[in-house]
């Protein structure tokens, strides 16, 4: 998961809304997936900052099954393969890693 995210995050400009207006930067892995975990989620939480603003709650990818990992790696290279990204893990080491999880 994390050699995909970096890649996303070496590759992948994305928009980011900060202050009022918004940027399109490249992000790190971290923030990739927090992007990604919410989009497998069927429904967003969102909590009010301390110090005001909103922060997105995601799901811990530590407490996720095999089935839910494996529907997120899926949900990653789906995203990418759809912004040209080219993948630094060959094809057979997904494949050996989905066969591993099942």
């Amino acid at each position: 998961m994390w050699a995909m995210l970096a890649d996303l995050s070496r590759q992948v400009p994305w928009p980011v809304f900060f202050e009022g207006r918004c940027d399109v930067v490249k992000l790190d892995a971290d923030s990739w997936k927090c992007i990604l975990t919410a989009g497998l989620a069927k429904s967003q939480r969102m909590a009010q900052g301390i110090e005001g603003g909103y922060v997105l709650l995601g799901e811990s990818t530590r407490k996720m099954g095999k089935k839910k990992m494996a529907m997120l790696l899926d949900l990653i290279k789906l995203f990418g393969d759809s912004k040209q990204v080219r993948w630094s893990a060959s094809e057979e080491m997904e494949e050996q890693y989905r066969e591993d999880q099942r």
